[in-house]
């Protein structure tokens, strides 16, 4: 970590001599040196002011690569790492038969239409999903931009990112900004939820049908049904299925953002109060919770802006840009289409009228593309600068 801000230009952040000294540097088993066992914590304690002992076991030349140095570390590393490549794997085959199959469809049949003055279009994301969704997007466009510098402080781009925003400092501020509003958005939907489960139970409803439902994004047999039949619509094997209103690519990404916010904030908030967790945990701690929560952020951030602007906006039938979550509207073509099976229960359920909307003028409809395209570049410009170390 020091290393990364010296990187940045953080003049602040401790250099070797900080630690070891200059002119008095001294093997660490020698009782006089600045690191030697008694001497470590006061070492510390000349920037960390306030560390519990715990903090002086806090490895700063950690290798999560290095098995015989820190074995936890590397272990934990070698999980997330499996984690990445597996999910990668799977969604980057699943992404490129997806484009050539919808390829092959979109200039066969044309594209459905898409919500225009004119046009009947129905509600598909309430003001609260369309609200929550922009204040997510915000949010985690904040973190990647800060972020990231940090993580790949060793490049050009990250310096002139760094700087662009003020500087290391201000740069830190508005991360830890982000981080809360991300946080804050785990928990309203976790509220959201659980109010809408005690609504259900209150009108009668079984908490199994509440959890596993059609319109619950809780994952289900279903989901693993739609998964294997879009497969064999990929290879030409089967039709394409009729979804219900959540999708299974939907569903993974909404609980990946969950988990995602619990752990990197959770580790991120380790890295923030080091004294208030090493006061009850060794500090080993914090190099697990830096691998974790940079390795993870990697994960997420590279899968929203590679496999997830794929799913919602880059592949054929939607390119550029998917604008039903932009303003909760979808055409009744789309609809058909895209959530057959969800359009005719709500016809069936007489819950289909009073979805109609309708549509935003032309004006509005190119002022929220504007926005959305905004952050689509940012967050491709993003993934050239992740991709960049892969090509050297």
């Amino acid at each position: 970590m020091h290393g990364e801000l010296t990187a940045l230009g953080y003049a602040p952040a401790a250099t070797c001599s900080d630690c070891h000294g200059s002119h008095d540097i001294l093997p660490i088993s020698d009782p006089q040196s600045r690191l030697s066992a008694g001497n470590r914590l006061a070492t510390c304690r000349t920037c960390h002011e306030n560390a519990p002992p715990n903090f002086a076991d806090f490895d700063p030349h950690a290798n999560h690569k290095d098995p015989n140095r820190n074995p936890v570390l590397f272990w934990v590393y070698v999980v997330l790492l499996t984690f990445i490549v597996s999910t990668f794997s799977f969604f980057l085959v699943h992404s490129v038969l997806w484009f050539f199959r919808s390829l092959f469809d979109v200039l066969k049949n044309g594209r459905a239409s898409s919500p225009r003055p004119g046009v009947p279009v129905f509600e598909r994301f309430s003001s609260f999903h369309r609200i929550g969704h922009a204040i997510m997007l915000c949010s985690f466009l904040g973190l990647a931009l800060t972020g990231l510098p940090l993580k790949y402080s060793s490049y050009e781009w990250a310096h002139a990112l760094a700087n662009l925003l003020g500087g290391f400092e201000s740069t830190g501020t508005w991360h830890r900004f982000f981080g809360l509003i991300n946080i804050g958005c785990l928990a309203v939907y976790v509220g959201f939820f659980l109010r809408q489960i005690a609504r259900g139970l209150r009108r009668g409803k079984g908490l199994t049908s509440l959890i596993f439902g059609p319109d619950s994004p809780v994952p289900n047999r279903r989901d693993v049904r739609d998964c294997f039949e879009m497969i064999r619509w990929f290879v030409g094997l089967g039709p394409k299925p009729t979804f219900e209103r959540w999708t299974y690519w939907e569903k993974y990404d909404f609980w990946g953002a969950c988990g995602d916010i619990a752990v990197i904030g959770f580790t991120g908030l380790v890295l923030w109060f080091p004294n208030a967790f090493c006061a009850y945990l060794p500090g080993e701690v914090l190099n697990i919770a830096k691998v974790i929560h940079s390795t993870q952020a990697f994960l997420a951030t590279g899968f929203v802006f590679a496999i997830h602007f794929f799913n919602t906006h880059l592949r054929p039938e939607k390119f550029p840009m998917d604008m039903s979550v932009l303003t909760g509207l979808v055409s009744e073509e789309e609809f058909r289409e895209e959530r057959g099976d969800y359009y005719e229960r709500l016809r069936r359920e007489g819950a289909l009228e009073p979805l109609k909307a309708n549509a935003p003028s032309r004006n509005r409809l190119a002022l929220t593309a504007l926005g959305g395209a905004l952050a689509l570049a940012t967050g491709l410009g993003l993934l050239v600068g992740i991709l960049m170390p892969l090509f050297k």
